[in-house]
C-alpha cells in the first residue's frame, strides 16, 4: 500500500480524494497549496485511514469537528478481496510534567480567561501563545510530536512505573466528573470494558458488520472489533 499516497484535490467540487496510504505529511503538503484543510492528526507519520477509521481527532477537531465528520465516501477492500464503496502526553525524571498543546480560533484574551485557572494554579516553566496560520500551527505541532521519549520508556523502568502510578491515580480523580467513553485512536490497554468506553451502542453494529465482511478475522488485534459477541 505504500505506493497509495496521492492527494488530489478538486477546487471546483470543494473535495480531495487521498490514498489510504497518505500520511498526515503528505496531506497537509497536498492541500496547503489549493489553500483548503481540515481538521487531520498531528502526528507527521499516520495515515490517513487508520486516523479517519477511529475517528479522527486533531487540534483543530472543537472547531472543524473530526475528520471522519468531512468523509463523504470511501473505498473499501475486504478481507476476501472484493472492492466495495462505503458512505458515509510527558513525565519527567524528577517530577510530573504537565503539558498542553493546542489550537484556539479567537482573540488571545479569551483564551488567557480560558487559561486563568490553570495559569494561575501553578507558574508554568514554558508559556508560549503566538498567532499562527493554520499552517504554521501545523508545523509547530509536528515538531514537538515526543518521539524520541518514548523510547526513554524501556531506559528509565523505575521512573515510568512511578509515573504511571501517577496517571492513573489521575484518572481515578477525575473519572467521577467525565464520561467512562474513551478515544479509540489512543488505545489503552488497562481498560476492562474498553468495547463499551470505545464504541458505547455502536459496538454491536460493528460486530455485525465485522462478521459480513471479515468472517474469518483476518484483520483483528487484541481490542479490535470481534466477528462475534
Amino acid at each position: 500500500m505504500s505506493r497509495l499516497r496521492r492527494v488530489d484535490v478538486d477546487e471546483r467540487a470543494g473535495t480531495v480524494t487521498i490514498g489510504p496510504r497518505a500520511r498526515n505529511t503528505d496531506v497537509y503538503n497536498g492541500l496547503q497549496p489549493h489553500g483548503v484543510a481540515f481538521s487531520a492528526g498531528r502526528c507527521p507519520s499516520v495515515a490517513i485511514s487508520g486516523l479517519a477509521l477511529g475517528g479522527g481527532f486533531g487540534f483543530s477537531s472543537r472547531k472543524l469537528g473530526l475528520s471522519s465528520d468531512a468523509l463523504l465516501e470511501t473505498d473499501v477492500v475486504t478481507a476476501s478481496g472484493r472492492l466495495g464503496l462505503g458512505s458515509s502526553g510527558r513525565p519527567g525524571a524528577t517530577e510530573t510534567t504537565i503539558e498542553c498543546l493546542g489550537q484556539f480560533f479567537g482573540p488571545k484574551k479569551d483564551l488567557l480567561s480560558i487559561l486563568d485557572p490553570v495559569l494561575t494554579a501553578a507558574t508554568p516553566t514554558k508559556r508560549l501563545i503566538a498567532p499562527r496560520t493554520f499552517w504554521q500551527a501545523k508545523n509547530y505541532f509536528f515538531d514537538t510530536t515526543p518521539f524520541r521519549r518514548f523510547a526513554v520508556k524501556s531506559n528509565y523502568r523505575r521512573i515510568v512505573s512511578a509515573n504511571l502510578d501517577w496517571l492513573d491515580g489521575l484518572a481515578d480523580a477525575v473519572r467521577p466528573h467525565a464520561s467512562r467513553q474513551a478515544y479509540q485512536n489512543f488505545i489503552d490497554r488497562s481498560l476492562r470494558d474498553w468495547h463499551q468506553a470505545y464504541y458505547g451502542a455502536n459496538f454491536g453494529r460493528l460486530v455485525r458488520v465485522k462478521s459480513k465482511y471479515d468472517p474469518d478475522g483476518l484483520f483483528q488485534f487484541e481490542q479490535g472489533i470481534p466477528t462475534h459477541v
